[in-house]
């Protein structure tokens, strides 16, 4: 029971000690709240679940672009002419390989507690939001048509909206302000 209860403060930021008998006693970080919060642990969990799968999702992809070669890039990309394929291009997909890394990185910091890191979740969803407008704007001002169906385009949007639709849908809602210190 008490390597449960030293899971669950854990998650929810609890201060966990033992008192004199030996039984494990947790109390909530929350100065209006003197009893064990085990609501906080589960409320969240789907929204945390759902942020670490993003989170090793984004890492893999970002480590895929950060060591893939020539030859794979272009069997991802569906094969376009060899010559849309340059250097700089290598190179600059390289560099987003770091960035989808270093936002892996941070969705899995914001997975330890949703409720804390919230102002992460919305910027995921905002981002997600302008990922799903960018393919479409690149469909009607640009000749993408001639490399990709535009299907893929629309249905890649549909599907980042959804997502954040879904994110939006576990996102926490009554967040408790307070500010740091003794005020």
């Amino acid at each position: 029971m008490a390597n449960a209860s030293c899971f669950l403060a854990g998650i929810t930021g609890a201060i966990v000690s033992k008192d004199q008998g030996g039984d494990v006693v947790g109390r909530s970080l929350r100065k209006h709240s003197g009893q064990f919060d085990t609501l906080s642990v589960f409320q969240y969990r789907a929204l945390s679940i759902l942020l670490r799968v993003f989170s090793l999702l984004a890492a893999l992809v970002g480590l895929l672009l950060i060591f893939a070669e020539k030859p794979l890039i272009v069997r991802i990309l569906l094969r376009p002419p060899e010559g849309e394929v340059s250097t700089l291009f290598l190179s600059l997909l390289k560099e987003m390989g770091g960035m989808v890394l270093m936002l892996g990185i941070l969705l899995w910091f914001a997975s330890r507690n949703p409720v804390r890191n919230v102002i992460v979740v919305d910027a995921l969803i905002v981002g997600l939001c302008i990922l799903a407008l960018t393919p479409l704007l690149t469909l009607w001002r640009s000749d993408i048509r001639s490399i990709y169906p535009g299907y893929l385009l629309w249905g890649r949007s549909a599907v980042r909206l959804a997502v954040a639709a879904l994110l939006y849908w576990l996102r926490p809602r009554h967040v408790h302000w307070e500010p740091i210190g003794n005020f």
